[in-house]
């Protein structure tokens, strides 16, 4: 073959794979991206009773108010003791309502109500930072109001038994300046 047809055919090739590439991206970025339209909607009142018992331990989201349509914040745990905890991927988004939190359902996705078992070190004095992005799970449209972040996190070797739930109150605003 002469080179000019090589050529040809390895520009031909690195083009394809370049689209490939591009093509799989840009499907990855939307596989767990629910329905834009989606509002989630307060369903039963929370499971949890007893939060922010956990002394020493505090959640926090970076900002205290957020637009309507963000579909990722910045969540930290701070530490201020001397010992090691662990939390996974496991979070609920729920709302304030009537002086009581309500539980928001889920947007139609492909969540089956399982979380990974992932565990992720908060070790002692510490402040550890995360980012969440909960538009898969909850769509990007959260009504105007107050909600509240809820993580559960166990001390590192201990029993199932000793989770802790801790909760980072925010607002979602409809108006496009905080």
């Amino acid at each position: 073959m002469s080179r000019t047809v090589l050529l040809n055919k390895n520009i031909i090739i690195s083009i394809l794979i370049i689209a490939a590439v591009i093509t799989l991206a840009v499907v990855d970025q939307y596989a767990y991206r629910s329905d834009s339209s989606f509002t989630p909607q307060m369903t039963d009142e929370t499971p949890f009773k007893t939060v922010d018992n956990l002394e020493g331990v505090t959640l926090r989201t970076t900002k205290g108010a957020y637009r309507y349509n963000v579909d990722e914040m910045i969540y930290s745990f701070k530490n201020k003791t001397g010992r090691q905890y662990t939390y996974g991927s496991e979070f609920y988004l729920e709302k304030f309502e009537n002086g009581r939190w309500y539980q928001l359902s889920y947007a139609p996705s492909k969540f089956d109500g399982l979380w990974t078992m992932e565990g992720h070190p908060l070790k002692p004095d510490s402040v550890r930072e995360e980012p969440l992005a909960f538009n898969w799970l909850y769509g990007n449209h959260l009504e105007s109001g107050t909600y509240r972040l809820v993580k559960p996190i166990h001390l590192s070797g201990s029993k199932d038994s000793d989770i802790y739930y801790l909760t980072a109150v925010f607002k979602i605003r409809i108006f496009h300046f905080l």
